[in-house]
């Protein structure tokens, strides 16, 4: 159902996934002069990234958007497409990080008129479809013969998009009211583009949020500047306002009393859970990234950005273990063994890679100064040692340790630890 001329809809986040082509529309005159122009009944496109989350292209650049806040206005048209033939997991990896990597990137009007006749260079502003059909050719799709000036109405008739039944429903009065309220991910919209602002102040090239880093690397010198921008956008604070607004998202006994229903609870942490199993939180390997930065080039920038995905990655694990908490005491989650990973072992340093690379490193070339002795302490090469694991997990890395008794000492007091048995 394409159209429904009497009540506004809205999109199923359950029925749309990783990947997902969003078509729609608005009453407003651009919107139909671009349906005139693209020969079919939409005028914007967006990408799901996540669970309810997707990735657009508008005048106020290239952003996140929360799809269960939107509204599909009565007589507008709304869709949701899918490949035929499924995406790999990693072709869909490619395609959520090309997106990704564009956040922030302004919008061209005049490419997205270009697109609907004449070809010219393209540029590297984005417009909605232009975004989406270069995310998949990032993964080797082609949506289109031009992707960097592929139209709204291209994807729509693309033989190789199906579309997905059932991804649309009509909301009741309540329902589209509650999706008219503030929505919060405004706020990360307007600090990306606060601190993007900033940034073009310093360098005009820059497009995304990516390219401020890049051109750190160029440009050191801009490290102090730079720094300033992102304390005076507030996009370093942001997380603060979403554990305040939403504390029950990190306290089990909180997550109970916020529930009416008990059976709300309960399908809330199912939810969080499933979505972790499909879309894995990417601040785990953000943090990481971040730190291979700063380990070659030592900038500040950097390590606010590794301070930042420190908490934003340790948030959403407190997130995740209360729900698998509650679900546990449900009985409708058992917790499967899974034997630690022992200190000093290939798989160690690969995992411990994923979250501290530092760290990894340093043991590694301490354990070969050692004459390969993968006895020393994890924290400062001494001997003895015995084998620890974090009681709670981290949010990413094996969470095991090989420590001398001072440095048990020293660092229990931070993660709390317990003895690896022997066998």
């Amino acid at each position: 159902m394409p159209t429904s001329k009497i009540k506004a809809r809205g999109f199923d986040v359950d029925r749309v996934q990783l990947g997902d082509i969003v078509l729609t529309t608005t009453r407003k005159f651009q919107s139909r002069v671009i349906q005139v122009g693209v020969g079919a009944d939409i005028s914007h496109a967006m990408l799901c990234v996540g669970h309810g989350s997707v990735i657009d292209s508008t005048p106020e650049g290239v952003q996140a958007r929360n799809l269960a806040r939107i509204v599909i206005e009565a007589g507008c048209s709304a869709y949701v497409l899918r490949p035929s033939k499924p995406l790999s997991a990693g072709q869909v990896n490619t395609v959520i990080a090309y997106a990704r990597g564009h956040v922030g990137a302004r919008y061209s009007i005049g490419n997205a008129l270009k697109s609907l006749g004449l070809k010219v260079s393209p540029g590297r502003r984005q417009f909605c479809s232009r975004l989406v059909a270069q995310a998949y050719e990032s993964a080797g799709v082609y949506l289109s013969q031009s992707p960097a000036f592929c139209t709204p109405g291209d994807l729509l008739r693309c033989e190789l998009l199906e579309p997905v039944l059932d991804a649309v429903f009509e909301l009741s009065p309540e329902q589209e009211a509650a999706r008219r309220k503030a929505d919060p991910v405004q706020e990360m919209r307007d600090a990306t583009n606060a601190l993007l602002k900033s940034a073009r102040k310093i360098a005009p090239c820059i497009e995304s949020l990516n390219d401020i880093d890049v051109h750190l690397i160029e440009h050191p010198q801009n490290d102090a500047r730079m720094v300033e921008a992102i304390h005076a956008s507030g996009y370093l604070e942001l997380w603060r306002t979403q554990v305040a607004n939403t504390p029950w998202h990190y306290d089990v006994n909180q997550l109970i009393a916020h529930h009416v229903l008990e059976s709300a609870a309960q399908d809330y942490c199912a939810d969080v859970v499933e979505e972790e199993v499909r879309n894995p939180s990417h601040f785990a390997p953000m943090r990481a990234a971040y730190m291979r930065y700063h380990m070659a080039y030592p900038l500040e920038y950097f390590s606010l950005q590794v301070e930042l995905y420190t908490t934003l990655a340790k948030n959403h694990a407190q997130r995740l273990r209360v729900a698998i908490t509650l679900l546990e005491r449900k009985g409708v989650l058992t917790a499967e063994y899974t034997p630690p990973v022992l200190p000093h072992t290939l798989k160690w340093y690969l995992s411990l890679a994923d979250w501290d690379p530092r760290l990894s490193l340093r043991v590694a070339q301490a354990v070969q100064a050692a004459g390969e002795n993968t006895a020393i302490c994890t924290m400062c090469t001494k001997e003895p040692t015995r084998d620890y694991i974090a009681i709670t997990p981290p949010p990413a890395g094996p969470g095991t340790y090989r420590l001398c008794d001072e440095c048990y000492a020293r660092h229990a007091t931070e993660e709390p630890l317990e003895l690896i048995p022997a066998s």
